[in-house]
């Protein structure tokens, strides 16, 4: 923690809090042996979860000689320091469960010694050390010497140490989670985080954003901050050609500690972290995990008064302060921590670093929102929420509503027409896309329709063959208009249920009739992607890879043209196809009037994705560790999950799992993205 001035204080305290012990009463699983571990937090700093223990019931942990030490350096009288644990039984097949948690402070009398607090519901018990030192910077009133005999020529002189505190007073383009710092936010915008005086990511949840300046505005290839600090206290004798040097650490990614962290994701976001079998801890030094980063941290000087030198910079003496620009790499979720110290120098007796909280590379993606006046609400407000573990703030900056001819209850009566609107709206010379060609903004719409409305006819319901890539009927069926998709029901679902069968996504999947010869439909397999490959699937899956044998016994409907069959939720209209690849343009319209509210969110998130030069339908399981797996929102609704297997297969009757969440490979993508250089945005 870097230190803080507290008035005119004479005292540094250097306070170090460390584990000793954890004893362990309950591991969860009666008197057998369970796997066991903590997450613990300092003065709001993390080490991260700790590695898995196989413990059985009152037995003890010694942490001692491990890194779970913290280390507060303070000016004036600390502030009483919390400590939190938590302990979590480890169930490889399920959600984790909590085994209990501790929060207690370590405050006055600073001085050390050994503390044991027991944990709410008593399942364990933490010991750890305080050592305290303090030294004293100030001009004492009284002091006392030895005596002297009468007539001796000795003298005692008493010389207060000349001690050098870094103390950092400004960071430019750090910003602060869960601070808005406009000074007059229009209504039904949003803003993530902010920049605060002072601020020094102490919570270590600091953001630098890529492709910005430290003032917020966007610029390609650019991301760096800004560090000024200020040599305490003021009656400091610095040599002439004092110098402040700085460095910085690469701390562990955080985003994967957490229990509701599933360990298939969090292999993606820090494999590290993780053994054969199981996570072995919280490493550092795990920054660009993919080897994408264009961009390499170094430090620039700012000012020649400032002058830069290897890793030092020349302190300004009349003011005791010194500034550094420290670049950061070009990859979200790469993290910093920096500290700066006085350079040694025979004048002066102790030197006290100044050091950061952990401060995280994020984007920053500003939405031009619009509202169509007759189309329902979106919750554009609620996709942060899904994407900060991407560390990409998604920043509602303009929002509008638009009415008159702008608003439309349809884009067009067919295919052709409403996709050639659907690009027109989302420009600035035809539509509402205001903020076009302009870096940083993405465009939302919350539209109505794609299509007029349509209902569809079941044209036929009974059971069929299963013959791969098509759909054999009986003979005799002869259908009454073109088909447009067959549903396939789940057997083990539907059996002794009556016919017409409900629209009920738990009990079917469906596939698009690409063409119906005779009694046969011929089927659009579903396609599987890579994150990073749209264009190209790894997997088309048809009747075969999902369950049916060829010529087995199958329950379906075919189904007309209509809403229930094939209707458009959202579009990522515009990009830009260079070659065989089309890369996205960061342009949705949603159509409100196509769907349930409660899908609303989960169509917000899959075609924000798209913008990341994103493919969909990868088939993965959501990040989140729960009992009840949920899949990836890229995934389409009516397509199985795969497994891990090599080559994928699908996992049967998964359908109807996706939600607002990524998966790891797409939170992965992300992260690793160069937003910049994606033609389809035409950002300068």
């Amino acid at each position: 923690m870097a230190p803080r001035l507290a008035g005119m204080a004479d005292y540094v305290y250097s306070i170090r809090i460390t584990f000793d012990t954890i004893f362990i009463r309950d591991t969860g699983n009666g008197n057998a042996p369970g796997d066991v571990y903590f997450l613990a937090e300092v003065g709001g700093r993390s080490k991260g979860r700790s590695p898995t223990f196989r413990v059985t019931p009152n037995s003890t942990l010694d942490l001692k000689g491990t890194t779970y030490s913290w280390e507060f350096r303070v000016l004036g009288t600390p502030s009483p320091i919390s400590v939190k644990v938590d302990c979590w039984d480890h169930n490889p097949r399920s959600a984790d469960d909590p085994l209990g948690s501790l929060t207690t402070s370590v405050g006055p009398p600073w001085s050390a010694k050994k503390e044991k607090r027991t944990a709410t519901g008593a399942n364990f018990d933490l010991a750890y050390s305080v050592d305290v030192t303090s030294v004293s910077i100030g001009k004492n009133t009284v002091a006392l010497v030895s005596r002297q005999a009468t007539g001796s020529s000795y003298k005692s002189t008493l010389k207060a140490p000349n001690v050098a505190l870094v103390v950092l007073t400004k960071i430019s383009g750090l910003y602060k989670p869960g601070h808005d710092d406009r000074a007059a936010p229009a209504p039904g915008t949003t803003r993530g985080s902010g920049y605060l005086k002072g601020y020094l990511s102490e919570d270590d949840k600091g953001r630098i954003f890529r492709n910005r300046t430290p003032k917020g505005e966007w610029k390609k290839n650019t991301q760096y901050i800004e560090l000024t600090v200020r040599i305490e206290p003021a009656t400091i004798k610095l040599p002439s050609g004092a110098k402040v040097t700085w460095s910085f650490e690469d701390p562990d990614d955080p985003t994967n500690e957490g229990p509701d962290v599933h360990e298939e994701a969090g292999r993606i976001l820090d494999p590290n972290d993780y053994g054969v079998a199981s996570k072995t801890g919280a490493k550092p030094i795990d920054n660009d995990p993919s080897s994408k980063k264009k961009a390499s941290a170094r430090f620039e000087e700012v000012d020649p008064k400032y002058a830069l030198s290897g890793s030092d910079t020349a302190i300004d003496l009349p003011t005791r302060t010194t500034k550094v620009r420290f670049h950061v790499s070009d990859i979200a979720g790469d993290n910093y921590k920096i500290k700066a110290t006085v350079k040694p120098d025979p004048t002066i007796d102790m030197s006290i670093p100044g050091e950061t909280g952990i401060m995280t590379v994020w984007d920053r993606i500003d939405l031009e929102y619009v509202k169509m006046a007759s189309a329902a609400e979106l919750p554009v407000d609620q996709i942060a929420a899904h994407y900060d573990i991407a560390c990409a703030q998604v920043d509602v900056s303009l929002k509008r509503i638009v009415s008159g001819a702008a608003d439309l209850a349809v884009m067009g009566p067919d295919n052709r027409s409403a996709y050639d609107k659907c690009d027109k709206y989302a420009t600035k010379a035809s539509g509402q896309f205001t903020k076009e060609g302009e870096g940083g903004w993405f465009f939302i719409v919350a539209a109505n329709r794609m299509l007029p409305t349509k209902t569809a006819t079941i044209l036929w319901e009974g059971d069929a063959k299963a013959h791969g890539a098509f759909v054999r009927l009986p003979s005799a069926v002869t259908l009454s208009e073109t088909p447009a998709v067959v549903r396939v029901f789940n057997p083990a679902k539907v059996s002794g249920m009556g016919s017409p069968k409900p629209n009920d996504r738990d009990i079917h999947i469906k596939f698009q009739v690409r063409k119906a010869p005779g009694s046969d439909l011929n089927i659009t397999p579903h396609d599987f992607h890579l994150p990073q490959d749209p264009d190209t699937s790894f997997l088309d899956a048809d009747l075969s890879h999902y369950g049916f044998a060829i010529g087995t016994t199958i329950s379906v409907q075919v189904m007309g043209f209509g809403d229930q069959s094939l209707v458009t939720a959202g579009i990522s209209p515009g990009g830009a196809d260079i070659g065989t690849k089309h890369f996205f343009g960061g342009r949705l319209l949603v159509f409100t009037q196509s769907m349930d509210t409660a899908e609303f969110i989960r169509v917000l998130c899959h075609e924000l994705c798209h913008a990341f030069d994103n493919a969909h339908k990868c088939g993965n399981w959501d990040w989140v560790r729960r009992a009840d797996r949920k899949s990836c929102c890229m995934n389409y609704w009516f397509q199985f999950v795969l497994d891990g297997a090599v080559p994928r297969a699908p996992i049967l009757w998964t359908q109807n799992r996706a939600n607002a969440d990524l998966c790891g490979p797409h939170i992965r993508r992300m992260r690793d993205y160069h937003l910049q250089d994606n033609p389809g945005l035409k950002w300068p």
